[in-house]
């Protein structure tokens, strides 16, 4: 890069060089491209998260009303794996879906729970306790 010069006490700056501006985009592009796909998937790792919290809340709920669910099905039968637990009178449900794309490369799961007390005289309440 030039120098830059005084001429009667102003700084005279030099133009830039051909293809100077090309090199500093080329290099510095790529990093903002990295961060603004690094926010994507960022926000679609939330996105997943609530949504696999909301299939383990709604199974949890539906159990604790009906002592089965559909939803379960529905979920294993999109891919995910459910497992529910009952101790005491509460329902405890774990959704786990694989990532997929991105987080499939850096083995990331999405894994959602919840606890629900299970509800008095519904079809799994037996002698005043859950079972």
């Amino acid at each position: 890069m030039r120098r830059q010069t005084r001429v009667s006490g102003q700084t005279i700056r030099p133009k830039p060089e051909p293809g100077m501006v090309t090199a500093e985009f080329a290099l510095v592009a790529p990093m903002y491209f990295l961060a603004a796909l690094a926010m994507i998937a960022a926000l679609v790792g939330g996105w997943k998260t609530i949504v696999v919290a909301n299939e383990a809340k709604e199974i949890a709920r539906e159990y604790a009303i009906d002592g089965s669910t559909q939803i379960a099905t529905d979920v294993e039968r999109a891919g995910g794996e459910v497992t529910i637990e009952t101790e005491g009178g509460v329902v405890h449900v774990v959704v786990r879906r694989e990532g997929t794309g991105v987080y499939d490369l850096v083995g990331v799961d999405f894994v959602g729970q919840h606890r629900s007390v299970i509800e008095p005289g519904g079809a799994r309440w037996i002698g005043g306790q859950g079972c």
